[in-house]
């Protein structure tokens, strides 16, 4: 047999993974609070900070998302290091 003609033996398969719709609110960035005139800095600090506990949480929830999608294609391929808790600001 030619070298040509040598294969691998692998196959590949088609693999359709779900569109990063299917994770619904955990992808859509967090809008960014914009000061307001007049507006306390403790209260616009207090939106921001909120702000970005909903944004760690949707990162981390993607990541769980994914995580899923992952195994569901590769069961056995062992752990994702995913950090399952965000940090608190």
């Amino acid at each position: 047999m030619s070298s040509g003609c040598a294969t691998s033996g692998s196959v590949q398969q088609e693999i359709n993974l779900p569109s990063p719709a299917a994770a619904g609110d955990l992808l859509k960035p967090v809008p960014v609070p914009q000061p307001k005139r007049g507006d306390d800095a403790r209260s616009f600090a207090a939106r921001t900070r909120a702000a970005l506990v909903e944004a760690n949480g949707r990162i981390v929830g993607g990541c769980r998302w994914y995580d899923g999608v992952r195994r569901s294609y590769a069961p056995a391929a062992g752990e994702y290091a995913c950090e399952a808790s965000p940090s608190k600001p």
